[in-house]
C-alpha cells in the first residue's frame, strides 16, 4: 500500500509554499529581464551622455538637478575616473535612465 506524502501536508501549507515559489520565480524573471539590458559601466556612461544630449540638457542642467559637480559629471560621462555610485545613479536618473547594480 502506497501513501501519498502530499496528502499528509495541510492544504494551507501547500498553497503557501506554491505562492512563495511563484513569487521567487517572478523575482528571478524580473532580474533576468534587467540583466538582459545590462551594459558595462563604460557603455552606461556613454548612454548617459547621449541621453543628456538627446534631451538638450547641459552638464550644468544635470548638476543643478542632482547637486553633482559638472567636473564629476564630465568625468563620469567619459569614464575617466571612479564616481561614487550614488552620484552615478543621480546623474542617470536626471536623464531618465535607470541603473541596476549586479
Amino acid at each position: 500500500m502506497t501513501t501519498n506524502k502530499l496528502a499528509e501536508i495541510p492544504t494551507g501549507l501547500l498553497l503557501e509554499a506554491l505562492k512563495d515559489r511563484i513569487e521567487n520565480q517572478q523575482r528571478q524573471l524580473a532580474t533576468s529581464d534587467k540583466l538582459a539590458n545590462a551594459v558595462p559601466i563604460e557603455e552606461a556612461a556613454k548612454l548617459i551622455s547621449g541621453r543628456r544630449n538627446q534631451l538638450g540638457m547641459s552638464q550644468q542642467d544635470v548638476s543643478d538637478i542632482t547637486g553633482v559637480s559638472c567636473t564629476t559629471i564630465s568625468k563620469a560621462e567619459n569614464s575617466s575616473m571612479k564616481v561614487q555610485l550614488d552620484n552615478f545613479i543621480a546623474i542617470a536618473k536626471a536623464t531618465g535612465l535607470k541603473v541596476w547594480v549586479a
